[in-house]
């Protein structure tokens, strides 16, 4: 055993065997030498302790602790050999520009009762190594695991210009401490499949990357002003998820996870996850690249969700404000629980998207390129909603399949270029609802437009409701379908009327009449159920239109009435198809 001597700066160095060394003043400097070593730094009065420690060969054990150090700057290397360095003292210490790192071999890093960190530096070394910080306020100082598979339990309790870094390895980090990157900070779990974990509330100004492969990053309270990057921060990423720097299929977020202020979570390359309870702040959440799953469960702010490149699956709540989600290149999946003033957009590639309650607020929706599938579903019965707010719906290009319910207020679909599909109706026991000026589109392409009702009598008495009016524009070749899936539960009798069109427009008739009407250049198609009541289809150019019940109407240049009538007998299950020819 060797000791410095109280007061006289000493250089203590051993060789072989198991030493004890205790330094004890300010300027001692000690050497392990070979062996398991044990080296103490402490003192007997209050002093500030400027020591240098090598553990050299061996499995050393360092320990800084004593009730009389009042400050520390030292440099502690533990060199090869499975190494403990623990600074544990009973006061509070003011750390300053003290360097402490592992070396080789597996090592252990503990502190405790540092009240202040200040341009320190603390490293793992090669290896698996673990480094546990209990407490303390750091200033410009850095934790790095360095290589190996890495364990780093940080408790900082504020944090400026702090870096913590798992390094190469398949590293766990965890951020305990009270306020755990309240402050500016930088947290990086760097090469390798990492577990990084935000455990308490904080986060302003906390920049968190994953670094490459496949990460973890959870959240398991409310955080505030972070910014996470799946991958490495800065890098253009690129790739199919199968390794290097930048495509690692990254998980992030939690469940049960709060972002309580302005947050910006980015995936990256890779199959990446983003989970979010809920967000009180405005949020930008994109998935990068590849096929990428976004969940937010409720959003109470301004908010972007944007899930890049390739096919995305992203599913978003209740949102309380506007909300603008894209899901970008590739086959998108996009589910929104309601949402006023929304923005939605598929982006290339056959998306579906499906609204499960009303589109309100001036909502836009638009499928994008190729052929989309957008539906209006209600998220208890899985049947269709209605479009209720005004609303813009677009297919955009391709064959789209668009589904609703009813019109409640202002609306319009617009199926855009090709050939779709825009059906209208429910599969409960439902009315079909106009309540106000709808507008329908199939756009350029053979459309087909369907109504349909589980009412025997999809537009019989009670079974539409038109207060407003449905403007359906039909183009040559498009078709209308009127299904019923229950059996009709009466004779439905539809007769032409003369009386049916006034100047283009409908007027008072009699229930249950098919009125056309030509006003030169385009052919309006109408089928009143009610007095006052109807819904309205208008045709452009001058069509033949073909009933599967009656004969053959030709509507020619004119602005004459073209009246036609047919009978559906009850008990028998109908569907009727008007083609324009």
């Amino acid at each position: 055993m060797r000791a410095s001597t109280p007061g006289v700066a000493a250089l203590i160095e051993t060789f072989g065997s198991a030493d004890t060394i205790t330094l004890q003043n300010t300027g001692d400097w000690g050497i392990g030498g070979d062996g398991a070593d044990s080296i103490r730094i402490g003192a007997t009065d209050a002093v500030a302790l400027n020591q240098s420690v090598q553990g050299g060969f061996g499995s050393d054990t360092i320990s800084i602790g004593s009730t009389a150090i009042a400050a520390a700057t030292f440099a502690v290397g533990a060199n090869q050999g499975n190494d403990s360095i623990s600074i544990q003292a009973n006061a509070s210490i003011a750390m300053s520009l003290a360097s402490i790192g592992g070396g080789l071999g597996n090592d252990t890093i503990a502190t405790s009762g540092i009240a202040t960190m200040s341009s320190a530096t603390i490293k793992g070394g090669d290896n698996n190594d673990s480094i546990v910080i209990a407490s303390g306020a750091i200033t410009n100082s850095s934790v790095n695991g360095n290589k190996g598979a890495d364990f780093l339990d940080i408790g900082f309790t504020a944090s400026t210009g702090g870096t913590v870094g798992g390094g190469l390895g398949q590293d766990t980090i965890l951020l305990s401490g009270v306020a755990a990157g309240n402050a500016a900070s930088f947290v990086n779990g760097g090469g390798g499949t990492d577990s990084i974990n935000l455990l308490l509330a904080g986060g302003g100004g906390t920049t968190i990357n994953g670094g490459g492969l496949s990460d973890t990053i959870t959240l398991n309270d409310a955080v505030n002003g972070v910014v996470i990057y799946g991958d490495a921060n800065g890098i253009t990423t690129s790739g199919s998820g199968t390794g290097g720097t930048a495509d690692g299929a990254d998980l992030i977020g939690a469940s049960t996870a709060n972002l309580d202020a302005a947050s910006s979570i980015y995936g990256a390359g890779g199959n990446d996850t983003i989970t979010f309870l809920s967000a009180a702040g405005t949020v930008v959440a994109d998935g990068g690249d590849n096929a990428d799953s976004i969940t937010l469960t409720e959003l109470d702010a301004l908010s972007t969700v944007s899930g890049g490149l390739g096919g995305d699956t992203i599913a978003i709540g209740t949102a309380a404000l506007a909300v603008t989600v894209d899901g970008g290149a590739g086959a998108d999946n996009i589910q929104l629980e309601a949402g006023a003033g929304s923005s939605i957009l598929g982006g290339s590639g056959i998306d579906t998207i499906a609204i499960k309650q009303a589109a309100a607020g001036n909502s836009v929706i638009d499928g994008g390129t190729q052929a989309d599938g957008i539906y209006f579903a209600t998220a208890t019965t899985g049947t269709l909603a209605l479009l209720n707010g005004v609303a813009t719906v677009k297919g955009g290009d391709g064959g789209d399949t668009i589904a609703f319910d009813q019109f409640e207020t202002a609306a319009s679909v617009l199926g855009g270029a090709g050939n779709d599909s825009i059906a209208i109706g429910m599969t409960t026991v439902q009315d079909l609802t106009f309540s106000d000026i709808g507008t329908i589109d199939g756009g350029a392409g053979v459309d087909t437009i369907s109504f349909l009702s589980s009412k025997g009598d999809v537009f019989d008495t009670g079974g539409v409701v038109v207060t407003g009016q449905a403007n359906i524009a039909y183009g040559s070749g498009d078709v209308i379908v009127i299904n019923t899936t229950a059996a009709v539960d009466s004779t439905t009798v539809f007769n032409g009327s003369t009386a049916g069109f006034a100047n283009g427009y409908l007027k008072t008739a009699a229930a249950g009449t098919i009125s056309v009407y030509s006003d030169g250049t385009d052919t309006i198609f109408a089928i009143t159920d009610l007095v006052s009541s109807g819904v309205t289809f208008r045709i452009t150019g001058a069509d033949l239109v073909t009933t599967t019940a009656a004969d053959n109407t030709a509507v020619g240049g004119g602005s004459g009435n073209a009246n036609f009538g047919f009978s559906v007998a009850a008990d028998t299950a109908t569907s009727y198809t008007i083609t324009l020819t």
